[in-house]
Formats: structure tokens, C-alpha cells, sequence
């Protein structure tokens, strides 16, 4: 349902069963719906993809990889919270730089 563009408010929701099913079913199929946004252009997507990545990661080779590869360090509570930081040098236009 993710792929057939919901509104906002259904991909909510729907973002949130599926953190829930990463625990229970196939977690690197989660892993890989979010690794997109981690290079999207909108800020807000991005670091909820970081995020939720980040949980992933505790329990998933894949998503620590992921985060591995995108952060440039093994993925902690301060490495996010410098790519956080980080974001906020990069203008008003929110577009992702490198």
C-alpha cells in the first residue's frame, strides 16, 4: 500500500505498522523501504529514515551497514545527533548535500 502513494496521514500509519512488523516479520525488507529517504531531498523524511534506521540497527546487519555507509562511522546516539546537526549547515533550501 506504501506504493500506490497514500495521503499523508495513511502513510503515517502505515510507517508505523511496519516498524512494528521489522520486529516481527522481514526486517531487512523494512530496512530497505527506508534507505531511499536517507538521500531524499526533504529534511524532515531523511531524518525520520536516520531514525529508524538507527532502531533498526540494533537488531540488523543491513540497517547498521546502511547507517555505516551514510554516516561514515558506526552509527551511534552522537553520530546521528552530528549528521543532525549537520543538516542544519546545509541552507534554507533543505536539499541533502553530501
Amino acid at each position: 500500500m506504501l506504493d500506490t502513494n497514500p495521503l499523508e496521514e495513511e502513510r503515517e500509519l502505515l510507517e508505523v505498522w511496519l516498524m512494528g512488523y521489522a520486529f516481527f516479520g522481514d526486517t531487512d525488507r523494512v530496512t530497505l523501504y527506508w534507505k531511499p529517504f536517507l538521500y531524499g531531498d526533504d529534511f524532515g523524511p531523511r531524518m525520520t529514515a536516520m531514525n529508524r534506521l538507527f532502531i533498526l540497527s540494533k537488531r540488523n546487519v543491513l540497517a547498521n551497514n546502511i547507517l555505516i555507509e551514510y554516516l561514515g562511522e558506526e552509527p551511534t546516539e552522537e553520530s546521528l545527533r552530528k549528521k543532525h546537526l549537520s543538516h542544519f549547515d546545509e541552507g534554507t533550501d533543505g536539499k541533502y548535500k553530501p
